[in-house]
């Protein structure tokens, strides 16, 4: 249990065709509030944060699918954006475009 009731919860809405993960793992945690879970839970008021792994100096997030699908579009909210994504991939069969208007692309890649 997080410790979040359901009247605390700040829900968003699934959008049409969304494909629905089946779990998340990220590189490494700190605190239990910060988990990978939490990354694909739906809820605003609740956010996952991936430190980097002590041997690669690297942070990563993996989301799991419940079968192979084409992704057309990846959408990243962050830092209690929950108006506009803080950046978005546009994905065709060769390759995954990022597009951000806080110039966040550089430091992140699609795989």
């Amino acid at each position: 249990s997080s410790g979040i009731n359901a009247e605390s919860q700040d829900l968003r809405e699934r959008i049409k065709g969304e494909i629905i993960p089946i779990s998340a793992e990220q590189s490494r945690t700190k605190h239990s509030t910060t988990g990978a879970k939490n990354a694909i839970d739906e809820d605003l008021s609740t956010w996952s944060y991936a430190y980097p792994e002590n041997s690669t100096g690297r942070a990563w997030l993996k989301i799991r699918l419940a079968k192979v699908s084409c992704i057309s579009q990846v959408i990243v909210r962050m830092h209690d954006n929950h108006a506009s994504p803080d950046f978005v991939w546009n994905c065709s069969e060769q390759e995954c475009l990022c597009v951000s208007y806080y110039g966040w692309c550089p430091y992140y890649k699609m795989t």
